[in-house]
């Protein structure tokens, strides 16, 4: 055998081995719900048009996976590994390494922190959820939460060796407040509003994603106000639901029917369609049945 057939045949071997562990992987790729809750949810138009540039492109940005024993977790991509399942397409992904599920969440909010359609509110949830993951490395009990001294292990890629290691002396609020460029004060208000509002949606990701979004408005102090260990704080969850969330997800009372509604969304496009003149004479037509 020549050495230039030997050296297809070790290379031919080497792809089809390499092959086998991407269809390995992606045999093997799961979602964890609440990793997938860490990421604002697209709105349906920008979820359409995520999907006709991947049917129009391919899949160009790669699924980021997590190794969690031969398990791939999806740590960033969820919906474009949604829509490539849909319409059975391929795709890139690169698997990366985290000590632990934590890891994977500060990596998370930094990556999501990155973004610039984020409300103020949706910042300060995720600002407040890295200072809690930060404080149960060090198995926080909460009576001293904004105080304790912890190492961060996951820094944002912006964030060069010097600067971490100028950071291992600080208190943990004071360490994310240099990452984010906002106060300690700011980064207390925002872990007390992260506690309040988990405690006040439970597993309901839907309602914590219309209040982050503001289509539920509530005042960040009240929700603040959850997190404190009060008696009262029952009563005070039961005085938002009622006067924020409830009123606004039950539907306005309308003598409307669909049909009427309908007929009403026809006519304005007719009306939009129309020139100047005949907007004029159709005037002059209605006005005679004002009699």
């Amino acid at each position: 055998m020549s050495k230039k057939s030997k050296f297809a045949g070790i290379l031919s071997q080497a792809v089809e081995q390499k092959n086998q562990l991407e269809a390995n992987v992606k045999q093997n790729i799961i979602v964890l719900q609440e990793l997938k809750n860490l990421i604002a949810p697209l709105t349906e138009e920008e979820l359409q048009l995520l999907e006709q540039s991947i049917l129009a492109e391919g899949c160009r940005e790669p699924i980021i996976l997590w190794n969690r024993n031969e398990k791939f977790v999806i740590v960033d991509g969820h919906n474009r590994y949604q829509i490539c399942q849909k319409y059975n397409l391929d795709f890139k992904f690169e698997v990366r390494n985290f000590e632990s599920l934590e890891d994977v969440k500060n990596w998370m909010i930094n990556n999501q922190l990155g973004k610039r359609n984020l409300t103020e509110q949706q910042k300060s949830y995720l600002r407040g959820l890295r200072y809690l993951n930060e404080k149960k490395k060090v198995g926080g009990s909460g009576k001293n939460q904004y105080s304790n001294v912890v190492k961060l292990t996951t820094l944002p890629e912006t964030e060069n060796k010097s600067n971490a290691d100028n950071l291992t002396t600080l208190r943990t609020t004071e360490k994310l407040a240099q990452i984010f460029q906002v106060s300690p004060k700011t980064i207390e208000r925002d872990a007390k509003f992260a506690l309040g509002l988990d405690y006040l949606v439970g597993e309901d990701a839907q309602l914590k994603n219309q209040i982050l979004n503001k289509f539920i408005k509530i005042p960040t102090g009240i929700i603040q106000k959850l997190a404190d260990n009060k008696k009262d704080k029952e009563k005070i969850k039961k005085e938002i639901l009622e006067r924020y969330i409830e009123k606004k997800l039950v539907p306005k009372k309308t003598n409307e029917t669909q049909t009427d509604t309908d007929y009403k969304k026809k006519i304005l496009e007719i009306l939009k369609k129309m020139s100047e003149k005949e907007l004029k004479n159709l005037y002059e037509q209605l006005k005679k049945f004002e009699k």
